[in-house]
């Protein structure tokens, strides 16, 4: 399986819901979740399917080739089994929290 993660593109960010609770970033653009502010940061091949496990590597096991920020609240995790299975994970103050993107 393929997992991607996004990030807020700081420039675009003209609202500073970066590091912020999924309900903020909700408040901030109006019920509308605000892909459009975020970059796809890395990608790679991974055997879990779990998102707590992805926060510890990309937090604690940087893998070598990964140059983005540590994974942290506002962030984005996708897991792609295939084109038409993809799933979604924001990184909330607390867990993960599943979302369309």
């Amino acid at each position: 399986m393929i997992v991607h993660i996004y990030q807020i593109n700081i420039s675009l960010d003209r609202k500073r819901v970066c590091f912020m609770p999924y309900d903020t970033v909700l408040k901030e653009y109006g019920g509308v979740f605000p892909s459009e502010i975020y970059e796809h940061v890395y990608q790679t091949e991974c055997a879990t399917e779990d998102p707590e496990k992805i926060f510890e590597l990309f937090n604690l096991f940087h893998p070598a080739d990964y140059r983005a920020r540590s994974l942290s609240v506002s962030d984005v995790v996708e897991f792609e089994k295939g084109p038409d299975d993809r799933i979604f994970y924001y990184c909330d103050v607390f867990g993960f929290r599943e979302i369309a993107f």
